[in-house]
C-alpha cells in the first residue's frame, strides 16, 4: 500500500509540473494557430503520463483508482475551491479562474470543443485521467496473462 501511495504522489508532483510548465508557457506566448502542435503535445503528455503509470507499475483495479485519484488530487483540489466560488458568487463565470492552473495543459482542445472552459471540464478531466490509471493498469495485466499462457 505504501508503494501506491508513493506512486500517487509521483503522479501528483510530476502532473503538477505538467500543469505549471504549460501555465506559464500559455501566459508568456498567445494561442496562435502555429502554436497548436505545441499545444497538443501538451496534452498528449498530460493524458498519457497517466496512462503509462498505470501501465509501467501494472497496477491492480484498487490501486489504479488510488494513484489515479492521487494524481488528480490537483484538479480534484482546485475544483472544490472553483465550486465553492460558484455557489458563493452565484453562478459567476469567475469561480473557474481558480481552475486554470489544471486546465492550462488542455487549454486549446477546450477551447476548440467547446469554445470556454467551464467547471464541468474539470471534472471530465479528472474522470478521464483517473480512467486512463486503470485502463493503463488493466491493459498491462491483461497483456502479461495473455503472454503467461504462451510461455
Amino acid at each position: 500500500m505504501k508503494n501506491t501511495f508513493d506512486l500517487g504522489e509521483k503522479l501528483f508532483f510530476n502532473t503538477l509540473i505538467i500543469c505549471i510548465i504549460s501555465f506559464i508557457y500559455f501566459k508568456i506566448i498567445e494561442i496562435e494557430s502555429s502554436n497548436f502542435i505545441i499545444e497538443i503535445l501538451f496534452a498528449l503528455f498530460f493524458f498519457l503520463i497517466n496512462f503509462y503509470y498505470g501501465y509501467k507499475y501494472s497496477l491492480k483495479l484498487k490501486e489504479s483508482l488510488i494513484v489515479g485519484s492521487m494524481g488528480a488530487g490537483l484538479g480534484i483540489f482546485l475544483s472544490f475551491f472553483s465550486l465553492c466560488a460558484h455557489f458563493l458568487i452565484e453562478g459567476s463565470n469567475s469561480s473557474i479562474l481558480f481552475s486554470v492552473l489544471y486546465l492550462s495543459p488542455i487549454q486549446s482542445i477546450s477551447n476548440y470543443l467547446s469554445g470556454y472552459n467551464s467547471i464541468v471540464n474539470i471534472f471530465i478531466i479528472i474522470i478521464i485521467n483517473i480512467f486512463l490509471v486503470v485502463i493503463g493498469g488493466q491493459l498491462r495485466n491483461i497483456t502479461n496473462k495473455f503472454l503467461n499462457n504462451f510461455k
